[in-house]
């Protein structure tokens, strides 16, 4: 068992009760489901798109 800090309060968790549970959401398709390809790459293209054109109309500055 570990002692976590939530909030103000210290909660006992046993991990590998934590790591069942995880998984039980994970199973459940209402949830989740299981992607025909990765969307890393479409995603990150996106974001810089969105980064790009926020600097260039000024609402961000470049931050090197």
């Amino acid at each position: 068992a570990e002692l976590r800090h939530k909030g103000t309060r210290t909660v006992v968790m046993i991990r590998e009760y934590k790591i069942h549970e995880g998984q039980v959401l994970l199973n459940d398709f209402n949830n989740y489901r299981h992607l025909e390809t990765p969307t890393v790459d479409t995603i990150a293209k996106k974001v810089q798109r969105v980064i790009t054109s926020l600097l260039q109309e000024g609402h961000i500055d470049d931050m090197n």
